[in-house]
């Protein structure tokens, strides 16, 4: 939830209108192809947008499991 939060604030501060009705989605880009990515496709609604998530205390790993269970 920490992540959403966050790029839906960067979005809405770049002009993007969002709502509680839309669909919200990540997935990580390189994800089953042999290599990691910091990189992720954001989807909001019928929007896609690439997004760079990086943190230095918890491993990508462990964002894409909670991204994965809260966001389908």
């Amino acid at each position: 939830a920490k992540y959403k939060s966050e790029i839906l604030a960067i979005l809405q501060r770049s002009g993007e209108s969002l709502t509680a009705q839309d669909t919200f989605s990540f997935s990580r880009l390189g994800e089953g192809m042999g290599y990691a990515s910091y990189l992720w496709t954001v989807r909001i609604g019928v929007r896609m947008y690439a997004v760079k998530i990086t943190d230095p205390v918890q491993k990508v790993g462990d964002i894409s499991t909670g991204l994965t269970e809260e966001h389908r």
